[in-house]
């Protein structure tokens, strides 16, 4: 049941909010939402501070990073449903939009949007498919439907706070979704375990092991890898004829000061030659 304290808060944010979406969102029957679903639109107002600074990061020790996977990350463990980690150094979750879409197409989880129910996680690249990790985006799914539709979403780290938004189904920039209700669902998660390709320093001692990753995903992060030592080479090399210049330049130095403070001698048929006295 959703606390009446809950439910008016969020009707009132939906209908007082920049965008009205309050008949959308009810359509299908809030009340009957995933429990994580329901705490996220709770906090649609959220507002970060300087720096990125919200309670999702400061729950994973993460402030002051991006905060929109960290935001569906805590919403799903402080419902007691917690996602499995889907990246290293996270005891649960996600705190890399890119870690989460790797860990829902190694796991059977990864689906088009058109496919979403509420409570799943929406993962948006900015510039379409192929977008970096940095220019990706994560919310939670309020209601889909056939592609060209209209869906709507509840979002953290969109303007810098927790809003409800749009989108168009199957866009551009909708890479796909996470199937949370899917995974949440399981009484158990069996994940194929895979090296992680870039091996760290675990910040949260109770993380399980490595994520899944895809083979195309390894191969990207060593060639990343080659790259990096490629240019950690060129940059030595630099060093070393910087080196050497200096020590050229102080040998010429040198050899132009020993040089000026030789006096040559005085011949004694040279006429400029200070004549010589003797006593008479």
């Amino acid at each position: 049941m959703w606390p009446y304290g809950c439910c008016l808060s969020v009707l009132l944010r939906m209908i007082t909010g920049p965008i009205s979406l309050a008949g959308a969102a009810l359509e299908g029957g809030l009340m009957t939402q995933p429990a994580w679903l329901v705490k996220a639109l709770d906090q649609v107002g959220t507002k970060e501070g300087p720096n990125n600074v919200t309670k999702f990061g400061k729950h994973y020790g993460l402030n002051h990073n991006p905060w929109c996977a960290m935001f569906v990350s805590w919403a799903c463990a402080t419902t007691d449903h917690p996602i499995p980690s889907m990246q290293p150094g996270m005891p649960d979750g996600y705190a890399s939009v890119w870690y989460g879409m790797q860990f829902a197409k190694a796991n059977g989880l990864w689906q088009h949007s058109w496919n979403a129910k509420p409570g799943d996680a929406i993962v948006y690249g900015w510039d379409g498919p192929g977008s970096s990790p940095e220019n990706m985006h994560t919310g939670f799914i309020v209601s889909s439907g056939p592609r060209g539709s209209i869906g709507h979403t509840c979002e953290g780290n969109r303007g810098d706070q927790v809003e409800l938004q749009t989108f168009t189904v199957g866009q551009r920039e909708v890479l796909g979704t996470i199937a949370l209700t899917k995974l949440l669902a399981r009484d158990t998660i069996t994940v194929t375990p895979k090296p992680d390709p870039q091996p760290r320093q675990l910040e949260h001692p109770e993380h399980t092991g490595p994520t899944a990753l895809s083979e195309r995903v390894k191969a990207e992060a060593e060639h990343l890898i080659r790259r990096l030592e490629q240019r950690e080479h060129a940059i030595a090399a630099e060093d070393n004829e910087r080196n050497m210049l200096r020590r050229l330049q102080a040998a010429i130095t040198t050899a132009l000061d020993r040089t000026e403070s030789v006096v040559p001698p005085q011949r004694a048929d040279d006429p400029t030659a200070t004549p010589h006295h003797t006593d008479a």
